[in-house]
């Protein structure tokens, strides 16, 4: 396969509300969420990963589907809102398995939200 061959179109509105699209071709996008995943994250194959990122936006896509699937590691997708039925609920699927958990921290901030202590009754630091 080509290094440019078309891997993804995204499509956003952002501020401006009018669509812009852009095609991520396969070389580089995947040659850099590889890397990432493997280098900063340091999944491996052996690894169950989970990121609670939206896989709507590019870092949910990057680093639910592609990072781990390059690799050759375990991914986690999870449907539905983290905070269903409690907003604990990220907590209680880390604390039952071997799960790397990445997530951003306005996504963790936003699942904290009006939510009292019952985040803080789970561990979110990886087992490593």
């Amino acid at each position: 396969m080509d290094a440019d061959a078309p891997l993804f179109l995204m499509y956003t509105s952002g501020t401006t509300g009018k669509p812009k699209g852009c095609q991520h071709r396969t070389g580089g996008y995947l040659a850099y969420v590889t890397g990432t995943s493997r280098y900063y994250q340091d999944i491996h194959a052996s690894d169950v990963y989970w990121c609670m990122a939206d896989i709507g936006w590019i870092t949910g896509h990057s680093y639910i589907v592609y990072g781990p699937m390059s690799l050759a590691a375990t991914s986690v997708l999870y449907e539905g809102v983290p905070q269903f039925p409690d907003a604990g609920r990220p907590g209680a699927l880390r604390s039952v398995s071997t799960l790397i958990f990445f997530t951003l921290r306005d996504r963790h901030s936003d699942a904290s939200k009006g939510r009292g202590d019952e985040p803080q009754k789970y561990n979110y630091i990886s087992n490593t």
